[in-house]
């Protein structure tokens, strides 16, 4: 595969930040023999998300040499990449190295020139690959976070050095996992871990390789990796000189498209639980069935979001109520039997805990969305941060420079899919980015109080 703008000779020195070297792309066939297939590679995608547990990855081959019967490709391949990155502005050199279990090859095509045929090839991670040939039943006691670092390891053999746990995970029931899929489990866990500040965890893969678990409160917490945008919106307000290093780090900043769905629905949001919702649970043990309304302002600690501000505003209300008080907005019903494990919550019981906040978080992190195109990097990862600068939509030369970003739809997001994108042999990052909170403070007439709100109410009724 041909990499462009590369120093011819500095090898793997990127001259623009859409320069990638690929070392090579190697095929391990199901006879074990080894070849390096980069050269007939014209495309590669490799996508991260923190809504899937592996990688997922995609070449496009442009085969003139007959390539599918030679080797031959029969969807038992292990493809490895090799990859890495050095930029002008003395970054330190990064490097991939990924290997990918073929899961399918879709497409194949025959254009007028007979000797050339396109195709195709999907994978993901080989624990992932490992899950659609066994199932599972055994019973648990542990925290979330350990029972899938048993399924990952143990069951699906990931390196235990490539499970990541980030944040304090305090959930624990005990019960049976019945008969399922490996990561089927390891999703049944995941939906019911939280930490103490009541957010709920993510499961995902990033590029490096790493399987983490992390809750979404510490990915919100953590540093911002990188600014894009403002003055190097568009790749025409580049005004260094070509080819030296002030040039490349302003088009490291560029934002090449956009292409956003901003969302700003409330409704979507309240239906999901963002604002305000009620959990209503049966508890066979004893017959008895309990309301809990959970209420926006009533969490503890819900300070943990991006920007700070919060995405609605209680002088605009639905039947007089503002919206963190409709808690028919979402309802859910649960069950539960807490005589069922004594010592020990059982799943029912620790979901109920935590239900209405996990989908609090959640769904506020569909205040704004962005689908944006980025210059190539290496850790622009799922489940980071960016700051991300629009300018206003006004003559520039009329606005102070203080005041030339627009400061709604601009701030601080967390990326929560990043595909990774070779193609034409330069290198693009698209990535989907979200915010749970805005950047402007929304100035409420009425005087909410937070301190003396409930977080929850509970009534039981024997039946």
């Amino acid at each position: 595969m041909k990499s462009l703008n590369i120093d011819p000779d500095k090898q793997g020195l990127a001259t623009e930040p859409t320069a990638l070297f690929i070392d090579k792309v190697e095929v391990t066939t199901y006879q074990g023999k080894v070849n390096n297939i980069g050269p007939v590679v014209a495309t590669i995608s490799i996508i991260e998300s923190i809504y899937s547990t592996s990688l997922l990855f995609e070449i496009g081959i442009k085969d003139q040499s007959n390539l599918i019967e030679d080797l031959p490709f029969i969807g038992q391949e292990k493809v490895t990449i090799f990859a890495r990155k050095k930029g002008l502005d003395d970054e330190a050199e990064k490097e991939i190295t990924l290997d990918f279990k073929v899961t399918e090859i879709p497409t194949y095509a025959r254009g007028e020139s007979l000797n050339e045929q396109v195709y195709v090839i999907k994978g993901i991670s080989e624990f992932a690959y490992n899950n659609f040939f066994k199932k599972i039943c055994r019973s648990y006691r542990e925290p979330a976070a350990t029972e899938i670092e048993k399924i990952l390891v143990k069951d699906l053999l990931l390196p235990e050095d490539k499970f990541n746990v980030t944040g304090d995970d305090i959930s624990k029931s005990k019960g049976v996992i019945n008969i399922q899929r490996p990561l089927t489990a390891a999703e049944f866990f995941r939906a019911s871990a939280f930490d103490e500040k009541g957010s709920p965890f993510m499961l995902f893969q990033t590029l490096n390789g790493n399987v983490n678990f992390i809750s979404l409160a510490q990915m919100l917490s953590t540093e911002t990796n990188a600014e894009y945008g403002g003055a190097y919106y568009l790749a025409k307000n580049i005004n260094a000189a070509p080819g030296g290093e002030k040039a490349y780090a302003q088009k490291r900043k560029n934002i090449i498209s956009i292409e956003s769905k901003l969302n700003l629905s409330k409704i979507n949001q309240a239906r999901a639980g963002a604002f305000a919702s009620q959990i209503n649970t049966l508890d066979w043990s004893n017959k008895s069935y309990r309301t809990q309304s959970f209420n926006y302002f009533g969490v503890e600690n819900k300070n943990v979001s991006l920007d700070g501000n919060k995405t609605f505003s209680r002088d605009d209300t639905v039947f007089d109520t503002p919206l963190d008080s409709l808690f028919e907005s979402h309802t859910e019903y649960l069950s539960q039997n807490q005589f069922a494990h004594p010592g020990f919550d059982n799943y029912g019981t620790l979901v109920r805990r935590n239900k209405a906040s996990s989908n609090s978080y959640n769904a506020l992190l569909e205040t704004f969305t962005h689908d944006i195109r980025l210059p190539g990097d290496l850790q622009l990862n799922a489940g980071r941060k960016i700051r991300i600068n629009f300018p206003k939509a006004k003559d520039p030369t009329n606005l102070p420079q203080s005041d030339l970003t627009d400061e709604l739809i601009s701030g601080t997001f967390l990326i929560t899919s990043c595909a990774h994108v070779i193609q034409g042999g330069e290198y693009f990052c698209d990535i989907r980015v979200k915010r749970d909170s805005f950047s402007i403070d929304l100035q409420d007439e009425t005087n909410v109080g937070t301190a003396d709100r409930t977080v929850s109410s509970i009534k039981g009724v024997i039946i």
